[in-house]
């Protein structure tokens, strides 16, 4: 599992070194590429004292050129290589007449494998790019999973202390203690969730929130009805989970006092959520790392969407735009 492991590290290693496919650096790495080896067939030809195939170069340039732009260039660059080797090969290319069966069966050979090798090489290409972005979103899930699983721990252990402060009796400390585990589960089910389709933000807000509410010092502003479009539900969910879990742990949550304001509203197409926390932080808040990513990536960086984030020692503040979903 180690070697597997290594050798996947190593093909990830190795796209990341590649130009992107079909990228200007790409288009300029091939015509680098067919440069170098044009010129290097000519200084085989003088160390051999006479003409060689050109297929000696240019077979290895089709296949690094496939390697680093694709497909498309991969077979860009045959057909070039196959017109070049038409040029050197042939005695009289001007003319478009093959003075010989034995030239002309060299060429077709060499078209035949160079559009192949170009063929196999790009779909190779496609093939490590889609290893190296599934790499990627496994790290990304790994991460995610063990932040979830420490914000659980966190928010359990709050709302234990919490819990515990406001009621009088074992019994009622069981009863709440039950209740706030089921909306926990809530909570969690709606972070795990796949399927969405578009949902309203009153509903996003009440599954996600459901474990810290109610809270004297969480107030959430009633505000008109808001659509969420199901691409941006999860992360907005996530977003709110971690803001609110951070306000528990350290933030003005802490102690049950507050201030937290959610609020929204919708104006010249566009909708907007703010989260407005008046911090009494016990412990200063990471201003880089796992939780600030999910908060600031809320939206996914789509188009005409816009995270703002920003805490100081009194007060934390989260802003999520988004274009408002036509009727």
């Amino acid at each position: 599992m180690a070697g597997l492991g290594g050798r996947r590290d190593a093909l990830v290693g190795l796209q990341r070194a590649l130009p992107r496919v079909d990228g200007l650096s790409a288009w300029a790495a091939a015509a680098c590429i067919i440069g170098l080896a044009t010129l290097l067939k000519f200084v085989l030809d003088e160390f051999a004292g006479g003409p060689l195939p050109p297929y000696i170069t240019y077979y290895p340039a089709v296949v690094l050129s496939a390697l680093a732009g694709g497909l498309r260039i991969g077979l860009v660059t045959a057909a070039t290589t196959i017109v070049l080797a038409w040029y050197i090969w042939l005695p009289n290319p001007l003319s478009f007449a093959v003075t010989g069966a034995a030239t002309a069966l060299t060429i077709g050979i060499y078209a035949a494998n160079s559009f192949m090798l170009a063929t196999v090489v790009g779909f190779a290409r496609l093939s490590l790019d889609r290893l190296a972005a599934n790499e990627a979103q496994r790290a990304r899930n790994a991460a995610e999973s063990v932040h979830r699983i420490k914000n659980l721990i966190a928010v359990v252990q709050a709302l234990a202390v919490k819990i515990a402060r406001e009621v009088k009796t074992p019994e009622e400390f069981r009863e709440v203690f039950a209740r706030r585990l089921e909306a926990l589960a809530i909570a969690q089910n709606v972070l795990v969730r796949e399927d969405w389709n578009d949902v309203s933000l009153k509903e996003v807000i009440q599954g996600t929130l459901a474990p810290f509410l109610p809270n004297p010092g969480l107030k959430v502003d009633g505000g008109p009805e808001v659509v969420v479009p199901a691409q941006h539900v999860n992360g907005l969910s996530l977003a709110l989970y971690e803001l609110s879990t951070n306000a528990m742990k350290y933030g003005a949550l802490a102690n049950g006092e507050g201030p937290v304001v959610l609020s929204w509203r919708c104006a010249d197409g566009k909708c907007e959520l703010e989260w407005r926390e008046g911090r009494r932080a016990a412990a200063p808040v990471e201003s880089s790392g796992f939780g600030s990513v999910l908060i600031k990536t809320a939206l996914s960086n789509a188009p005409d969407t816009h995270v703002e984030y920003e805490f100081t020692p009194t007060e934390v503040v989260a802003v999520f735009r988004w274009p408002a979903p036509s009727a």
